[in-house]
């Protein structure tokens, strides 16, 4: 049998109709290929699965989740529903395992299965046909909702052991069951399910209603328990102290990789979550993205964020002030500067050919005025302030408003200033900034403002240090710097850093070059140092690295989900790095 019957078999044998009551499970046999069209090299054919039904919310039984999901007819008529798979382990809790397939992904939940991994321009579905079929589901669409009810199990008993690293509850189940895991001030595993005088043993609460149960943990439990699966009879087990991730390496794409460990830092062991991108591959790319295009203000969560640009994945990026929720550092996007460079600060540098730099950045401007004589501009399109003068251009927004009280505000059209515009309250003056010209802004210096007068010429002149990042289109900012050429290079008292964020221990986020090209995107979600952050990147093999902005700004994106923590834990951020497949 050809690759190409042996797909079309494998498809047939797994999907079901629209709306179904399935009976009874068929072993499938692993495809060649699977995506958005299955190729097989055998015969050089194409079997094209183009999308019938689509959409961005799935429904388990009356819980609903933003996670994108799509339905394909073969020609035969059979139908088969995809869910994206990073949705599928926040909703349903299951366990993918390691994979080096991009399009066939084996993952457990109370029992081990494989399925086809199907993929377009943003997400990877996982196929749930086994899963429905398996456990009685009814699945249905209904506009851009893909329901699915599931029938309600029931808690039988709970059971408290301890192990050397901790305490492990096992929760006996009569059927299988969907479960997900949040932060509420305290551990809470949601399960569908009854329960009935279940002992809590004082480890843990449990609360019923409507055939649902939650299992609320001590609130002193503060690091995350690893909940999993078993299936020789449907277990839910949560083991509280045990290391809280689980190790897989997944080729999650093609120049793509997904991987989590627990890593050595020291005499501990932290958990990480990091995506191996190869910038090379030219379905990839990678540019700034931010909360909104047509302003600098505004902060969202990753997850917002990414999903408005059409990201498949993305990773938190620069420094921002929480209060006025401006850019503190490099954002430059197809040769613009959206926000310029602060303190001399470290600085991630790439073109689309895929090459990268690393280093630390300042860019000097000047105005020149018509006699020869050169007034300077500290910072360009930046939250950051002080006593001097800074430039506002278009890519800052339509509209600047005074950041600090009695700022000069002179707006420059064509080359000439057209208007010189004084100011009292900070956030009380909005002026429109020219499209062909920008907004020079002086802060406490009366001489400079003396010698801008309205009418007068001026030129503008850049200079970046070092001058080969110019070169450069795309530029983000953060810091401190970690990693040249495989040395430790951190040096946060230079690039005017507090000194507790040089030592302080905290959830951290980097990326990194490997000597091949490859980038590596981490979140770190134990608490280390700047030093230790260093030292892990470059371990897992990078030759270069950037610290990006950590703590509760951390957080890892891919396939529509946050990957490496409850998003309710995460602050809203101003800017992350974009990595796309195909056109953006």
């Amino acid at each position: 049998m050809s690759r190409l019957l042996r797909s079309i078999a494998f498809l047939v044998s797994c999907a079901w109709p629209v709306s179904v009551v399935a009976q009874s499970v068929p072993s499938p046999t692993k495809p060649e290929a699977s995506s958005l069209q299955l190729v097989t090299t055998d015969t050089a054919s194409t079997l094209s699965l183009q999308p019938i039904a689509r959409g961005t919310q799935v429904q388990i039984n009356d819980r609903l989740f933003d996670i994108p999901w799509q339905q394909w007819q073969l020609e035969t008529g059979v139908i088969q529903t995809g869910i994206g798979d990073t949705g599928l382990v926040d909703t349903l809790g299951i366990q993918l395992n390691s994979s080096n397939d991009p399009n066939w992904q084996p993952f457990e939940w109370f029992g081990e299965f494989e399925t086809n991994a199907i993929r377009d321009d943003r997400d990877r579905y996982l196929d749930i046909s086994r899963l429905a079929l398996a456990n009685g589901w009814q699945v249905r669409t209904i506009g851009d909702l893909l329901q699915i009810d599931m029938p309600i199990a029931r808690i039988n008993q709970a059971r408290v052991g301890r192990q050397n690293w901790g305490k492990r509850i096992v929760f006996d189940l009569d059927r299988a069951s969907a479960w997900q895991i949040e932060w509420r001030d305290r551990w809470v595993i949601s399960i569908d399910a009854t329960a009935r005088n279940i002992d809590n043993n004082n480890t843990f609460d449990v609360q019923t209603s409507a055939g649902r149960t939650e299992i609320l943990l001590d609130s002193e439990i503060r690091t995350p328990p690893r909940v999993f699966t078993l299936s020789d009879r449907p277990r839910l087990v949560i083991d509280i102290g045990a290391d809280p991730v689980q190790d897989f390496d997944i080729l999650w794409h093609s120049g793509i990789r997904w991987r989590q460990q627990m890593l050595a830092v020291g005499d501990r062991r932290v958990p990480a979550i990091w995506l191996e991108v190869d910038p090379t591959q030219t379905s990839l790319s990678l540019r700034p993205i931010w909360n909104q295009f047509d302003t600098q203000t505004g902060t969202e969560a990753l997850v917002e964020i990414a999903r408005r640009n059409h990201a498949t994945a993305a990773i938190n990026a620069g420094f921002f002030n929480r209060n006025n929720q401006l850019p503190l550092g490099a954002i430059r996007s197809d040769g613009n500067w959206h926000s310029g460079p602060i303190l001399h600060r470290g600085v991630m540098a790439w073109n689309e050919a895929g090459e990268f730099a690393f280093d630390r950045l300042s860019i000097a401007e000047m105005v020149v005025l018509p006699e020869g004589d050169r007034l300077p501009i500290l910072h360009l399109n930046s939250g950051y302030v002080q006593a001097g003068m800074g430039r506002y251009t278009p890519e800052w927004g339509s509209v600047y408003t005074n950041i600090l009280d009695r700022e000069t505000i002179v707006v420059v059209a064509d080359n000439r200033i057209l208007d010189r515009i004084e100011t009292e309250k900070a956030g009380q003056t909005d002026v429109a900034i020219p499209n062909n010209g920008y907004v020079l802004v002086v802060r406490s210096d009366s001489g400079t403002v003396n010698r801008l007068a309205v009418g007068t010429e001026v030129a503008i002149e850049l200079s970046s240090d070092p001058a080969d990042l110019d070169r450069f289109p795309y530029i983000i900012g953060a810091g401190p710097l970690l990693l040249q050429n495989r040395q430790i290079v951190l040096d946060a008292e230079s690039e005017q850093f507090n000194p507790q964020f040089s030592t302080a221990r905290a959830v951290r986020s980097a990326i990194g070059r490997r000597s091949d090209g490859n980038l590596i995107v981490i979140a770190v979600q134990g608490n280390v140092t700047l030093e230790e952050t260093a030292a892990i990147v470059r371990d897992l093999g990078a030759v270069d690295a950037l610290n990006l902005d950590g703590g509760s700004s951390t957080a890892l994106f891919l396939g529509g989900q946050l990957i490496n923590r409850d998003p309710r834990t995460a602050a809203p951020i101003h800017n992350a790095i974009g990595i796309f497949i195909g056109d953006r």
